[in-house]
């Protein structure tokens, strides 16, 4: 899927600089000819442009102006035509000065609304966007767990997963390196990281601030509402269409998650949570991992790779 989306930009990228090179030669053309006909055709050429961005994105006001007198224009040059050219010569002169003036009117706005390109074309966000995190290669026991994940995910019989551990034993780790991990960003169109529990109490984050986190990764205009509803119901029709890993890191309580949004996952899509308990989200996520209590040389290995401090173990009270 990822590769179809990714088809698609590059056949509409194409098409549409196509159009923005066709520009110069337009204004070359406009600026350079004083000859009606002509004109008026380029006119109708640099107009179609404008037509074909507003199909494709909100029409803006400005584009309905230029629109009605460019209609007017045509409407004029009809009853011109009419006219023979050796008895109305200024007054055809004075048109052709006019629709040079309004197609450039029009080109301006076509070159001033993002280039075109960055309009036209829908930018998709990134698939993953990596994480500071210690490797944890070196630390078998974690990465043992990440092995296990990695591995839940390729399974076409798993849709969730639970990463559970006491308070400290490594599981947001786990899960950073899993969102860098190269195979996840090969398996999922988008990886959305949520943390769920606010600093400082057990108790989560509310489902709005929850959505809030999702609709940014997703870079999705919901405008200024804050309708819980809503809200979900526009997550979910993003979301129904593209493969998608969610990470929701340390819920500490069951997750509501079709308030949220997240509705079943029936297009290859799985969420990963981590808890410190067993119970949370049981109902959610019915294959777990537990994480084992690290060994004491793996805590002073991942102790050390998190302050950054390789001269700590020369610390005989560490080293020992």
């Amino acid at each position: 899927m990822a590769e179809a989306v990714a088809t698609g930009a590059g056949v509409a990228a194409t098409v549409i600089q196509a159009k923005a090179i066709l520009l110069q030669p337009l204004k070359q053309t406009i600026a350079s000819s004083n000859d009606m006909d002509e004109i008026y055709g380029e006119l109708g050429r640099v107009m179609e442009t404008l037509i074909a961005r507003r199909n494709d994105h909100d029409e803006d006001r400005l584009s309905d102006v230029v629109a009605k007198e460019v209609d007017e224009l045509k409407v004029r040059y009809t009853k011109e035509n009419k006219r023979s050219p050796w008895f109305s010569i200024n007054a055809r002169s004075n048109f052709t000065k006019k629709m040079k003036k309004t197609a450039f009117w029009v080109v301006t706005l076509i070159e001033e609304n993002n280039h075109l390109v960055d309009v036209l074309v829908d930018k998709k966000p990134a698939c993953v966007i990596d994480m500071l995190t210690s490797q944890i290669t070196n630390i078998p026991t974690l990465q043992q767990s990440l092995e296990e994940t990695l591995d839940l995910l390729c399974n076409k019989e798993v849709s969730d997963i639970k990463i559970y551990g006491l308070v400290g034993s490594g599981k947001r780790i786990i899960m950073k390196n899993l969102n860098n991990h190269i195979k996840v960003a090969e398996m999922f169109d988008i990886v959305i990281w949520v943390s769920v529990s606010r600093k400082g109490n057990m108790k989560h984050r509310d489902i709005n601030q929850i959505q809030q986190d999702i609709i940014e990764r997703l870079e999705l205009n919901i405008g200024i509402t804050s309708n819980v509803d809503l809200i979900a119901n526009r997550i979910r029709a993003e979301l129904t269409n593209i493969k998608y890993l969610l990470l929701l890191d340390d819920v500490n309580e069951d997750l509501d998650l079709d308030k949220i949004g997240v509705s079943k996952r029936e297009n290859g899509s799985k969420i990963v949570i981590t808890a410190r308990l067993q119970r949370v989200c049981s109902s959610i996520a019915t294959t777990q991992i537990n994480v084992e209590i690290l060994k004491p040389k793996e805590a002073v290995e991942l102790f050390k790779s998190e302050l950054n401090r390789p001269l700590l173990e020369e610390n005989p009270n560490i080293k020992n």
